[in-house]
C-alpha cells in the first residue's frame, strides 16, 4: 500500500527549524484524518480562532487602504480559485495567497498581508523581509511556482505588512526567486524522509536551540518530564487557592491611568524614532563615511563624524579565566522594571 504523504503548510515550509516543520507535517496528517472520520473539524483543530477574526479584520483593512491610494486588488477566493498546491515524493504543500495588486509598472504582484506590532513593523521595514523574515519570502515563492504551474501569471512577490498599534501599511515588492522555491522543495524532500529523527538545529537568527527542538528534547528527558509534572501540579494548586480576577488591583486614580498610557505611548515612540535614527545613520555610512569625510555642512546644520576607541571589560572571558574570583566582585542590585502590555478586555 502506498504511503500517504504528508501534508505541509507554505506559511511554514520556510521555518529554519527542520523538527518544526516534520512536526507540524505530522499535525496536519493528524488534522486530516480527524476530518475524515468525524465530517468536520472540532474546537480542538478548528481554524476559526478569535486570532483569525481578528487578523480577517486587519486584512479587510489593509485592502481598503490599499485601493484608496490606487493599488487594484484582486482577493485569492478559496471558494472560486482553490487552494494552491505544489507535490514531490514525500510531501505535499499547500497554501492560500492573500490577493494579487498591481499598480503602474508593479503588475501581476502575488502578495500576503502580515500584522506586526509597532516595533517588529518599523524594524522589518528598516531591514526588509529577506532579511527580518526570510521565511516569509519563502511562502511567497511557494505561493508564485504553484500559481505559475496553474497558469497564473505572476511578476513580482510583495509582503503587505499592517502596523497593528497605528493605522499605516507598507508595501514591499520583490522579484520572484523559483530557485529559492525549488530547494526548499528539496529540503522538505530530506526532512519528510528522515522523519521524526531529524535533528535539533540552532535557530538561524539567534544561534541558540529553538523552541520547537527545546521542547523534542524536553519530550525525551525523563528529568524534564519530572519538573514539568511538579510545576504544572503547582500551577492547579494555586489556582484552586487564589480568584484570579482579584490578583490585581484596578486603578481609581486618574492621574496613575494618565501616566501608564502615557508611558506606553512614550516606548512606541522611543521604538519608532529608534528606527528612524537607525535608517539616517545607515544612510550617512554610505554617502559620508565611506569617502572619508569626517565633517560636512548641510544647510544650517554641520555633522561631525567623530571615532571614539574605549576600553571594554571582556566579563566571559574573566568568568573563564578567574572563575575563583568573580563572586569576590559579585554584588546584588535592586531595582524595578515597568511592564506595560494589554489585558485584552472591553473597558466601557
Amino acid at each position: 500500500m502506498e504511503q500517504a504523504k504528508k501534508a505541509v503548510r507554505m506559511s511554514e515550509a520556510g521555518s529554519p527549524c527542520e523538527y518544526r516543520i516534520w512536526k507540524q507535517a505530522d499535525l496536519n496528517e493528524q488534522y486530516s484524518k480527524y476530518k475524515q472520520d468525524d465530517g468536520k473539524p472540532g474546537n480542538k483543530y478548528s481554524g476559526d480562532t478569535r486570532n483569525q477574526q481578528i487578523g480577517k479584520l486587519y486584512e479587510d483593512a489593509a485592502i481598503s487602504w490599499l485601493r484608496e491610494d490606487g493599488w487594484e486588488v484582486k482577493r485569492w477566493d478559496m471558494d472560486t480559485d482553490g487552494v494552491l498546491e505544489l507535490s514531490s515524493e514525500s510531501c505535499i504543500v499547500r497554501g492560500v495567497p492573500d490577493c494579487f495588486i498591481s499598480k503602474g509598472e508593479k503588475q501581476h504582484v502575488l502578495a500576503d498581508i502580515k500584522t506586526m506590532s509597532e516595533g517588529d513593523f518599523e524594524w522589518w521595514k528598516k531591514r526588509r523581509t529577506a532579511t527580518h523574515k526570510p521565511q516569509w519570502k519563502t511562502q511567497l515563492c511557494l505561493y508564485a511556482l504553484a500559481a505559475l504551474e496553474r497558469g497564473i501569471q505572476v511578476d513580482w512577490i510583495a509582503i503587505i505588512g499592517v502596523n497593528r498599534n497605528d493605522p499605516d501599511y507598507y508595501v514591499e515588492t520583490m522579484k520572484f526567486d523559483r530557485m529559492d522555491a525549488q530547494l526548499t522543495l528539496g529540503k522538505l524532500e530530506s526532512i519528510m524522509q528522515t522523519g521524526e529523527k531529524v535533528p535539533c538545529c540552532p535557530d538561524a537568527w539567534s544561534g541558540k536551540i529553538c523552541e520547537s527542538c527545546w521542547i523534542k528534547i524536553k519530550e525525551t528527558c525523563p528529568a524534564w518530564q519530572a519538573r514539568l509534572k511538579a510545576e504544572t501540579e503547582a500551577e492547579e494548586m494555586l489556582q484552586v487557592k487564589a480568584d484570579p480576577d482579584k490578583s490585581i488591583i484596578e486603578s481609581e486614580d486618574p492621574e496613575l491611568d494618565a501616566a501608564i498610557k502615557q508611558l506606553k505611548d512614550a516606548r512606541l515612540n522611543i521604538a519608532r524614532w529608534k528606527a528612524i535614527e537607525d535608517e539616517a545613520k545607515d544612510k550617512i555610512d554610505e554617502l559620508v563615511l565611506t569617502r572619508g569625510i569626517r565633517t560636512v555642512y548641510s544647510g544650517n546644520l554641520i555633522l561631525q563624524l567623530t571615532e571614539v576607541v574605549s576600553p571594554r571589560f571582556n566579563l566571559n572571558d574573566f568568568k573563564k579565566a578567574h572563575p575563583e574570583l568573580l563572586s569576590d566582585f559579585m554584588k546584588s542590585q535592586s531595582f524595578f522594571t515597568y511592564k506595560i502590555k494589554e489585558t485584552g478586555r472591553d473597558d466601557e
